[in-house]
């Protein structure tokens, strides 16, 4: 653990340390993450936010362990190409001023049950990605303030676990009466402030 610091470059050979079981350089002044995490066989949790990171190694978004990520605050930060995190639980990539990925579903989270992406775009066409909707069995908690969005789909009643929604700052005009009902029926704590 090496938080608030001056740390601009992680030390060579990091790989060798075969048994680490969680990495935080959060708050430091990283440029670049190029640490190979499938080395790490027992990571389980990953906290790169705050710095100023621009490229993170392709193994951190498919690493087959890992149970929760924070890659949050590094603006400029772009979702990869390949994202398969079958242990992820908790999923923190907030303002990195980049569109989010085209496809984000269960095939890529299966376990995913905090999600958030504030402070990011979903594009032109104000909507979600792509598979969105299967991330209804688990999804808790979802942090989709301040994206462009336009409106929030029809399927989201069918996310019964959902117990926190922070949908502000966006272009939201208005919600259909079976959204509100939805928000009520399960007691829901969500924001909709400056829409």
């Amino acid at each position: 653990m090496v938080q608030r610091g001056p740390l601009e470059v992680l030390p060579q050979g990091m790989e060798k340390i075969k048994h680490l079981t969680e990495i935080d350089v959060r708050h430091n002044k990283l440029k670049v993450f190029n640490v190979d995490t499938s080395q790490y066989t027992f990571l389980s949790r990953l906290f790169l936010g705050f710095n100023n990171i621009k490229s993170i190694h392709e193994s951190v978004f498919v690493h087959q362990k890992l149970t929760m990520l924070w890659v949050n605050s590094n603006k400029d930060l772009n979702f990869p190409p390949k994202i398969r995190l079958p242990h992820v639980y908790f999923l923190d990539f907030r303002n990195n001023s980049v569109n989010f990925p085209s496809s984000l579903g269960f095939e890529q989270t299966p376990m995913l049950r905090s999600l958030y992406l504030n402070g990011n775009f979903v594009g032109s066409n104000g909507e979600l990605p792509q598979q969105f909707s299967q991330l209804s069995a688990n999804l808790v908690d979802l942090g989709i303030s301040g994206c462009n969005i336009k409106s929030l789909p029809s399927y989201f009643t069918s996310f019964r676990q959902m117990r926190y929604l922070d949908a502000r700052d966006n272009r939201i005009s208005s919600l259909p009466e079976e959204m509100t009902e939805w928000i009520k029926s399960l007691g829901m704590e969500a924001y909709f402030h400056n829409n």
